[in-house]
């Protein structure tokens, strides 16, 4: 009889779900939490995490930095956190959970892949940790980096987002217009009907025809092409949907 009670006094569970917590809100983007408490303990309650994340406005990224791998030499995500879920009255190793978007295609100037959480998408985390027997969970939000929409970063342009037909209303049909790098320089090659024409990157954002007789700008507000030429012909350029 000590035996048995004794081991009910250690151990006992429950499935009750406290109120959902939102820990952090930004443009639409919020980090929302649950918690289940699993085990009764004599010194500690073990409990269930749950993290929900969602952007209900508009796709929304964030940076993260690439390094080289000594042991591959191919260059690797160095760090895809966005920010974390702090126990701040946790017990033991684990009393935070680190919050991760999905990677996305586009990339920065300065090399780092953008991180991405799409409008209208559930992002789902579980984990599990300890506070002292009889704590109630004390949780916040600790942000590493800032969200930002795609036109506020200053893109890479490459095959991502120019492989593919474009349309524009100084321009007959369709172009079709495949970006090579050629590890020396970067090429596009516009072809109109049976015609190409070749145009070497000028700066991040700007592809000049090789014989000077015009440019193409990307132009990050609209994710298209403007065109210009030297008797002053300006057009706007969109790739097709896919």
């Amino acid at each position: 009889m000590c035996v048995a009670a004794l081991s009910l006094g250690l151990f006992s569970a429950s499935t009750g779900f406290s109120q959902q917590q939102e820990l952090y809100e930004y443009q639409g983007f919020t980090v929302s939490t649950k918690t289940q408490k699993l085990e009764e303990q004599r010194k500690k309650d073990k409990y269930l995490l749950q993290i929900k994340m969602i952007s209900e406005d508009q796709d929304l990224y964030y940076p993260a930095s690439m390094m080289v791998n000594s042991k591959t030499n191919k260059k690797v995500v160095r760090n895809k956190t966005l920010g974390s879920v702090k126990v701040q009255n946790g017990t033991g190793l684990f009393t935070s959970t680190n919050i991760e978007g999905e990677r996305s295609d586009y990339k920065t100037e300065d090399g780092d892949v953008l991180y991405m959480f799409e409008k209208g998408k559930i992002y789902n985390d579980d984990d599990k940790f300890k506070v002292k027997s009889g704590d109630e969970p004390i949780l916040t939000y600790e942000e590493s980096k800032s969200l930002k929409p795609l036109n506020e970063y200053n893109l890479l342009i490459d095959g991502k987002m120019l492989n593919g037909t474009w349309t524009g209303d100084c321009v007959d049909g369709e172009i079709l217009i495949t970006y090579s790098d050629t590890g020396v320089k970067d090429v596009l090659f516009l072809r109109n009907g049976t015609t190409t024409h070749s145009w070497v990157r000028r700066s991040p954002q700007v592809f000049d025809k090789l014989d000077q007789s015009a440019s193409l700008t990307f132009d990050k507000q609209s994710m298209g092409l403007i065109y210009f030429n030297k008797d002053g012909i300006q057009c706007r350029m969109k790739r097709d949907s896919e």
